[in-house]
């Protein structure tokens, strides 16, 4: 009975992380679609004489070198957690691996997977596993790491929806609209 309600709290788990990975699609694609159309708004405001305009202010990273961090450090991690990583790896690459499928979705998930292993990303790799049907076991640890990971996934959602593009999108007026862009132009460009 034990087992049944682990692997049901595993799949709980990983149903969950499709959710979250579905709004974070539409949230990232609502980014692309619109934040081009708030930085237009941002240049009504945009004053000539100033040495740095407001595209060269917003939205330019600070460092163009990007950093790939382990989800979980290798030392973080027992050995038992690796070599269940290790095996669920393995298992989905003889689904996937390019050299013996043709279909471009099971590559894809190959190459997620590899991505999600060489990170220590667990909670990707559960998942990916499971969408193979690949059983997915876990012990109470690595099912306290999926939580985790999954609290990390919603605050990185919820940071989304407390950003000024947020709150710009989901304005109801041009109105709103326009003192949303004021109010960012006032507290992040006007100095």
């Amino acid at each position: 009975m034990a087992n049944r309600l682990k692997q049901l709290e595993i799949k709980k788990l990983l149903t969950e992380y499709d959710y979250l990975n579905i709004d974070g699609e539409i949230k990232q694609e609502i980014i692309d679609k619109y934040k081009p159309v708030f930085m237009e708004d941002l240049k009504e405001y945009d004053d000539p004489n100033k040495e740095k305009t407001v595209e060269e202010n917003v939205g330019e990273p600070m460092n163009m070198e990007k950093v790939v961090e382990k989800i979980i450090k290798d030392e973080d991690l027992s050995d038992h957690t690796k070599k269940r990583m290790k095996k669920m790896f393995r298992d989905v690459m003889k689904k996937t691996h390019p050299d013996k499928v043709k279909s471009e979705e099971l590559v894809e998930i190959y190459i997620k997977s590899k991505e999600a292993y060489e990170l220590n990303d667990l909670l990707s790799l559960s998942h990916y596993a499971n969408k193979l049907n690949i059983e997915v076991r876990l012990n109470v640890v690595e099912i306290k790491i999926l939580k985790d990971l999954l609290l990390k996934k919603k605050k990185s959602l919820e940071a989304i929806e407390s950003s000024w593009l947020w709150l710009w999108y989901n304005s109801k007026t041009k109105e709103e609209k326009k003192r949303v862009v004021e109010l960012y132009y006032e507290k992040h460009i006007k100095q």
